[in-house]
């Protein structure tokens, strides 16, 4: 397949030919490892995030990859990250519960399909085929971040080549994604150091002989520090602790979670809850990246439902939206005020202000209302004159209704779709204009 021969290419390019060195993994005992003070009680998001995309999968996965860990002959439950969920190597090490026609599996995150758009992944044989038949080659997914299933501390991977001028540091053995690393420097505060591609943390000016102290952050804000960690090429040193788990009780089961360009100047956000406990309202929050510092737009409070098991819509719209990529999350709000955070979903600009409002992109919305009984409305954008096509499936693959098949010209689409024929559950959209192929999931609630 050329989806295959271009990824290859892609891994010999990233790998220079370095073959694997053995890991030496030491045991060291006068490590000192804290969970910082204040910040064991941090909330992970409690508020799971559905991604949707498309599954495809490469013959030559061996648990190592982008991410240069170490080949994994006996778990092969693995897969490959597209090039912007990859977000420079921060989702490496990360578990997915990844669903397909199938079923549902959890796979590790450790490479890079850089030709997958984003929302795909690409998993190993072993993976794909307990989700689809293998013959497919290309079938509808949902996904979302879970945490790993870990034991012991974390580990401290020092690379080939690593030493106190040129020092290059890889985390391992992580219960959440990492976020960030720092070193203790001999002046007594802690210095950042940039993660690369290749999922290390390189110092180029290094970081001494060590023994170091590290202060590793997880993207869920908990924080770990390790002391007198000592440097050993191409080893493994563990660490004391290992990040805490996400364990607390959900308040609410979202459904979904979205965002559409109005115009240049506004947002419009979407989400739903399937069901919601002592659930008193939410925030909206924005920032600038990913990962950076969110804050709540003022008058953004919904009221919530309380306690509730049937599905409940909301929208709010920013009404003062920024140029470029928007990143919104979710606070949630108790009646007993305690507070959960969504993970952030990011929006981008795709329409112009002059003339018709021409989009510059293609895009599929999140249907709306969605749970839906019986009908729901599916929007979606193409810059261009083309043949499009806007089906709807199943979970086992099969077609249950052909919404759009014919040549569009330039513009934004919304189609209605009636799901009363149908069986409560969840089903799959997918819009295919020439080469752009997108799939969203939508639920009917009978």
């Amino acid at each position: 397949m050329n989806h295959n021969q271009t990824k290859s290419q892609w891994k010999q390019k990233a790998g220079q030919g370095r073959q694997a060195s053995p890991i030496r993994l030491l045991t060291i005992f006068f490590c000192i490892g804290i969970l910082q003070a204040g910040i064991a009680s941090a909330q992970c998001p409690t508020i799971p995030v559905f991604h949707s995309g498309e599954a495809t999968f490469y013959t030559f996965a061996s648990g190592g990859g982008a991410c240069l860990f170490d080949p994994t002959p006996n778990n092969l439950m693995v897969g490959a990250m597209n090039g912007v969920d990859y977000a420079n190597s921060q989702v490496c090490g990360e578990c997915v519960s990844l669903t397909g026609p199938n079923g549902t599996i959890v796979i590790r995150i450790v490479d890079l399909c850089p030709e997958c758009p984003q929302g795909d992944i690409d998993l190993s044989p072993l993976a794909f085929s307990m989700i689809a038949d293998t013959s497919l080659g290309r079938v509808p997914i949902t996904w979302r971040v879970i945490q790993c299933e870990v034991t012991g501390p974390i580990q401290y991977h020092f690379k080939d080549g690593s030493n106190q001028w040129w020092t290059a540091v890889q985390i391992r053995n992580h219960r959440h994604p990492i976020l960030s690393l720092e070193y203790l420097t001999s002046g007594g505060t802690y210095q950042s150091v940039q993660r690369l591609m290749y999922n290390y943390f390189v110092e180029p000016a290094g970081m001494g002989p060590g023994p170091y102290t590290f202060r590793v952050t997880d993207i869920y804000s908990h924080v770990l520090i390790d002391s007198g960690i000592p440097h050993i090429e191409n080893g493994s040193v563990p660490g004391q602790a290992q990040f805490p788990p996400c364990d607390d009780p959900l308040p609410i089961q979202l459904g979904n979670f979205t965002g559409t360009m109005l115009d240049q100047q506004k947002v419009r956000l979407n989400w739903t809850t399937l069901s919601e406990i002592s659930n008193y309202g939410f925030e909206v929050q924005k920032s600038g990246t990913l990962t950076s510092q969110y804050r709540t737009i003022p008058n953004s409070f919904i009221p919530g439902h309380g306690t509730t098991n049937e599905p409940r819509h909301y929208s709010w719209i920013d009404s003062a939206a920024t140029p470029g990529e928007r990143y919104y999350r979710l606070k949630q709000i108790d009646l007993n005020g305690s507070v959960h955070y969504s993970d952030g979903i990011r929006v981008e600009a795709n329409t112009t202000v002059s003339g018709n409002r021409t989009p510059t992109a293609f895009s599929l919305d999140q249907n709306y209302p969605n749970p839906f009984n019986p009908v729901t409305t599916i929007a979606y954008a193409i810059p261009k004159q083309i043949t499009v096509r806007l089906e709807v499936y199943n979970l086992l693959g099969h077609r249950v209704a052909l919404l759009v098949d014919k040549v569009q010209t330039a513009g934004f689409y919304s189609e209605k779709f009636d799901g009363g024929s149908l069986a409560s559950g969840v089903y799959f959209y997918r819009l295919q204009a020439g080469s752009f192929v997108q799939t969203r999931k939508l639920m009917i609630m009978q």
